[in-house]
């Protein structure tokens, strides 16, 4: 009776035959692998188990059957991936599609009848109008291949827009006739302000050679005429009719400060809230600049931290002309403050020397 498969893993017997087929087989195995290491058939570390044709061993493993998990009976394998680089695709692929006829560079496309039988086929899907892929562009573009009498339609486009182009160019022609006339009342106007400011209209534009000589008109304005004499900008110069140094627009300066007439401190007294110095207070400056040259008077009451331009809404002031202002019978209190006048002109602005004015109630004529 045959043993069971339990009875021969008990027996004694059976485990002796076990271990030496396994010490056989371990045998075997290194000398396979010995005399692989002596034919050199490979050259790894740990290398695969090969015949001397370079054939591979493989054992079965004695215990659970596959092959052994040892790295002897591994087969290295090499995988590799192509990359093409970007500029050697031209020269590498084809990548002309012959396969759809001949490209256009060839000059050949559909023939006459394979035209009309594409139309036959398309035409129902084109649209009836439109600039191109259209029906209407198909009509039109015939219509200049046909011989004979034009269409009365297309003939009176042609002469509309004969008739457009023509009153299009008439008036181009107007404009460029009223542009020419401007330009001449503008040198005109331009030459008249020259004479009446006692220069000489320039007979030629600037040129280069007057970039140096207005270098020179501003240099000797600068070194001769500082505190008198803002040099002019070279278009001015050149409006001017280039002139030498000595001349351009008078530097932003008072020439008379109110204070001259007043101390920087003036003082009103009152018997009754009537002022007895004098009934009008006038103030008055002078400036120089160039012909934009104004002035505007300020107040800065006592106790306010801001000053504001007098205007026609101030109490007391009154302004008969730009360059003098008046204090016609001030009030005891509220006209205790700051005045100055503001001077401006395109460089800039100037205020001139304030003068304070206190007014204080007196107990007997005269004052002190």
């Amino acid at each position: 009776m045959p043993y069971t498969k339990e009875q021969l893993v008990s027996s004694e017997h059976f485990q002796d035959i076990l271990s030496a087929n396994r010490r056989m087989f371990d045998e075997q195995v290194e000398r396979e692998f010995t005399a692989m290491k002596i034919s050199g058939s490979s050259a790894n570390s740990t290398p695969t188990l090969r015949n001397s044709d370079n054939s591979v061993i493989l054992f079965e493993d004695p215990d659970f059957g596959g092959g052994l998990n040892r790295p002897n009976q591994f087969v290295e394998v090499q995988q590799t991936r192509p990359i093409m680089k970007k500029n050697m695709i031209d020269s590498t692929l084809n990548r002309d599609i012959e396969e759809l006829g001949h490209s256009a560079d060839q000059g050949k496309g559909l023939s006459v009848s394979e035209f009309f039988s594409e139309y036959e086929r398309l035409r129902d899907d084109i649209k009836g109008s439109g600039l191109i892929d259209s029906h209407q562009y198909i009509v039109e573009v015939s219509r200049t291949y046909l011989s004979g009498e034009e269409d009365s339609e297309l003939v009176q486009l042609k002469d509309d827009l004969v008739s457009q182009i023509s009153a299009l160019e008439d008036a181009q022609d107007s404009i460029k006739e009223l542009g020419e006339q401007l330009q001449n009342e503008i040198i005109a106007t331009q030459n008249a302000r020259i004479v009446l400011e006692g220069g000489t209209p320039p007979t030629t534009p600037a040129t280069a050679d007057d970039a140096t000589l207005y270098t020179a008109y501003v240099a000797g304005n600068e070194s001769d005429y500082e505190n008198e004499i803002r040099s002019y900008t070279f278009d001015e110069w050149v409006y001017f009719a280039k002139p030498e140094a000595g001349k351009g627009w008078d530097k932003l300066r008072a020439t008379h400060q109110p204070a001259r007439d007043w101390p920087d401190v003036v003082n009103i007294e009152f018997i009754s809230g009537i002022s007895i110095n004098r009934s009008n207070y006038q103030f008055r400056t002078a400036a120089k600049g160039d012909d934009s040259l104004s002035y505007r008077w300020y107040w800065k009451p006592i106790g306010q931290a801001q000053a504001h331009q007098i205007t026609e809404e101030d109490i007391g002031w009154e302004n008969w002309e730009e360059k003098t202002i008046t204090l016609l019978d001030p009030v005891l209190d509220e006209h205790d403050g700051i005045l100055t006048c503001r001077i401006k002109d395109r460089s800039g602005q100037y205020f001139t020397s304030p003068i304070e004015i206190r007014t204080e109630a007196s107990k007997t004529y005269g004052g002190s």
